[in-house]
């Protein structure tokens, strides 16, 4: 062995006629050409690709200009062919042209093509590269393009390498392709493949090892007018690919060779649509929900729908529309049907796993409530969605009201009792409620239920609020006629005119009332009403007192209209002032030396 490789070495080193090989840095070359220029293609150490796995290039490989004074202008057959250490090829400009094969069985996951390479050989170069996502390609080549990773003659015309290992289950070739080249999608992971209507030719071992398809999407119309390669179907499970063809086509792709094959062949009915049943939705960590994808319409020939999220790191979903929260944060679930790319979206939020409370409010419909009444009290916790919204209700004194689980309050005794509710996640966050509970009035009551007055007397009633201990003990007092009788705030009734009246005592507590019959009488009192420029009173009407004026001293006396002597005292014959501010409203009469002046008190 040592002595083959010692002759290799110099064999590949006196290389010098076209056909001979050389190593140059890691690569060896092929002698093109010798005149007028001088030129080599890198190929492999075999004529098949490397005999000795030590010779195999690795790693990040770039092909130079020149090579031992050679220019190096193509890519040989099997040139990198199992050489599966690479990581990247970068083509010189000089290059013009790859031969088939030439990168075959690499783990290549992406190369790019210069605008330099003018010819590619016959031969798929880049089939079996299962590793190989996509391809580009300069924009200025004149003859290759690239779109969406996929290579195409410039015009899209012809389609030349499909990646074996591009991502994504499904592929249309774009409606400008009339020529499919051989060995294009060689054992790629396509389940769905769309072929357009303008394909007249597909060449040999196009599909060859596609075992994942599910569905060939044919729109071709004129099936028997196609030129078929060798065997372009080889490989493909007959009985689990169904085809699918245009309405009315089924009868001709199934007397047409190599379509024929298949067990399946139906009438392409295409999705037109998606849509998702369940809303937006909101879920914690760890739990899942799962969204119903539809695909319209309903007869639709392939009803595969793939799923996406947009934040993983929020929310995974499964194959089967499976959502799953992963920690806090927003996710855009995406539907996306197989067949024609349609989508709908739905919101996922996600949040906490525990959501703490962190407060509490309690609102009652009242502020006060009777003895042996109930009030039920109502408290909200915050956030809405918090995990656990239990409270704990307690009284600050039982003795004047006692609350349930619910929050129910049951008034026990009078006085003001503080009501508390308590989060029973987060004690430190609670609410409390101030209720008066009071003692109801149940009755009242008046001093007279009938009552004489002479017109202009005046007359207070009493009235007693049932029980003693009752809260509020305020009462409004009315009369059934102002023209016969008044009455005040205070029970005072005044004496108007000759009739009978009702005088009304309603208690505020409860609407609770009772009433006295008072008639009015226009009976004389006795006294008379005698006016002398010997006795003067003033001011008349009267507020807390009045000033008189006689002409000699006496006894005053002060009388109500009932003859009732209320004030006797001495007089002077000079002015004085006499003070009636502890007098009720109503009419009164002074009397001195026999003089009369009756005057009213305000």
């Amino acid at each position: 062995m040592l002595l083959i490789g010692i002759m290799l070495i110099g064999f590949f080193a006196n290389a010098q006629n076209v056909g001979d090989k050389f190593k140059s840095g890691d690569l060896y070359y092929k002698i093109t050409q010798l005149t007028p220029n001088r030129e080599v293609e890198v190929r492999a150490e075999g004529d098949y690709g490397y005999n000795t796995e030590s010779e195999k290039p690795k790693g990040n490989i770039t092909i130079p200009q020149t090579a031992n004074g050679y220019k190096v202008t193509a890519i040989g057959w099997y040139a990198f062919y199992k050489c599966t250490n690479l990581t990247s090829v970068t083509i010189p400009e000089s290059v013009t042209k790859i031969e088939g094969y030439a990168f075959s069985h690499t783990n290549l996951s992406s190369i790019t093509i210069p605008k330099s390479v003018t010819e590619l050989g016959g031969y798929n170069p880049f089939v079996y590269c299962y590793s190989l996502t996509e391809i580009k390609v300069a924009a200025d080549n004149p003859k290759y393009t690239a779109h969406k990773g996929v290579l195409f003659d410039k015009e899209k015309h012809k389609l030349i390498s499909y990646p074996a290992g591009k991502i994504g289950a499904a592929y249309t070739i774009p409606n400008t392709v009339t020529n499919i080249a051989r060995d294009i999608f060689n054992n790629s992971k396509l389940t769905s493949i769309t072929i357009p209507d303008g394909v007249t030719s597909i060449g040999d071992y196009c599909f060859y090892g596609c075992s994942k398809l599910t569905y060939i999407i044919s729109k071709i119309e004129n099936i028997k007018s196609v030129t078929m390669g060798n065997d372009v179907f080889y490989g493909i499970p007959k009985d689990k690919c169904k085809i699918l063809v245009p309405t009315g086509k089924v009868n001709d792709y199934k007397t047409t060779d190599q379509w024929k094959d298949f067990d399946n062949i139906e009438a392409y009915i295409p999705a037109t649509g998606i849509s998702i049943n369940e809303a937006d939705a909101t879920i914690k960590e760890g739990e899942s929900l799962t969204l119903t994808a539809k695909v319209q319409p309903a007869n639709a020939s392939i009803k595969t729908v793939k799923w996406k999220s947009s934040n993983e790191t929020a929310a995974k979903v499964d194959n089967n529309g499976k959502v799953t929260a992963i920690a806090v944060g927003s996710a855009t679930i995406t539907a996306i049907t197989d067949d024609g790319g349609h989508k709908t979206t739905r919101n996922i939020t996600v949040i906490p796993a525990h959501i703490s409370v962190s407060g509490v409010t309690i609102s009652s419909p009242l502020s006060k409530v009777a003895i042996n009444e109930t009030v039920q009290l109502t408290a909200e916790v915050s956030p809405s969605d918090a995990t656990d919204k239990s409270l704990t209700w307690t009284s600050s004194n039982n003795t004047f009201a006692t609350v349930d689980n619910n929050g129910l309050v049951t008034a026990k005794g009078k006085g003001t009792v503080q009501i508390t509710a308590t989060s029973n996640d987060n004690p430190a966050k609670s609410a409390t409620f101030d209720l008066e509970v009071f003692v109801p009035v149940t009755g009242i009551s008046l001093n007279k239920t009938e009552l004489s007055i002479t017109k202009g007397a005046t007359e207070t009633l009493i009235a007693e609020i049932a029980p003693a201990d009752a809260n509020n003990k305020n009462v409004k007092w009315e009369t059934s006629n102002n023209a016969v009788a008044t009455v005040d705030n205070n029970g005072l009734i005044t004496a108007i005119a000759k009739g009978t009246v009702k005088i009304i005592a309603t208690s505020e507590d409860g609407n609770l009332t009772d009433t006295c019959t008072v008639t009015v009488s226009n009976k004389s009192t006795g006294i008379e009403d005698i006016n002398s420029s010997a006795f003067k009173l003033y001011p008349n009407p009267v507020k807390d007192g009045f000033t008189i004026e006689t002409s000699k001293p006496g006894i005053l006396e002060i009388y109500n209209l009932s003859g009732s002597k209320l004030i006797s005292l001495p007089g002077t014959s000079d002015k004085q002032f006499i003070d009636v501010s502890h007098l009720q409203s109503g009419i009164y009469f002074a009397k001195i030396n026999g003089k009369t002046i009756k005057f009213v008190k305000k």
